[in-house]
């Protein structure tokens, strides 16, 4: 990820945007939150770890960049907070904003056995179940598809009291021919 620039959708007070940063360097890490008061516990964290983060303030529908803007985007445990037709534009914005050949690192899917379904009834309650039925029926990588986003690779799964968290990636559809570098 040396001298890439990378973007953390809905980054929270910015530990895996902070987390990034301390791996790759020499990455350019943006993180992105709608909420102020999140954003300044993100900036005092990075300030706390030593490292250089940018941090916007924007709704993650409708991220402040241009086409092309991104090497990488990471989002972690945000899209069961969206209903439906935010999700699919909240998709469809990050495809624009990757280069070809970018990749596009999601956590939170389908919760696996009726015991981590019952759990994740708990996520239903507190989240509504309009914006969480997508990740009961396992459908956000048809969702990512949707958007242009091809090549979804569950990378790793783990399960959590409150749903599955497999990692995937995901492949913008113009990038076929991608060398081993743009890979991982």
């Amino acid at each position: 990820m040396p001298d890439e620039r990378v973007l953390d959708v809905s980054c929270g007070t910015g530990t895996l945007a902070v987390l990034l940063k301390l791996a790759c360097p020499r990455a350019d890490v943006v993180g992105l939150d709608a909420d102020e008061a999140v954003l300044r516990h993100a900036v005092a964290k990075a300030a706390r770890a030593g490292v250089q983060v940018a941090w916007c303030r924007g709704m993650a529908d409708a991220l402040p960049f241009g086409p092309g803007t991104f090497d990488k985007a990471v989002s972690s445990l945000f899209f069961h907070h969206l209903p439906p037709p935010t999700k699919r534009a909240v998709f469809a914005r990050i495809h624009d904003l990757l280069v070809p050949g970018g990749l596009f690192l999601v956590d939170w899917g389908r919760p696996s056995g009726p015991f981590m379904r019952a759990l994740f009834y708990t996520v239903q309650l507190l989240d509504g179940f309009e914006s969480t039925a997508d990740h009961a029926r396992g459908r956000l990588p048809d969702l990512m598809r949707e958007a242009g986003l091809v090549d979804i690779v569950e990378t790793f799964h783990w399960e959590t009291p409150f749903g599955a968290r497999p990692n995937r990636r995901t492949v913008l559809d113009h990038a076929v021919a991608m060398s081993a570098g743009n890979t991982a």
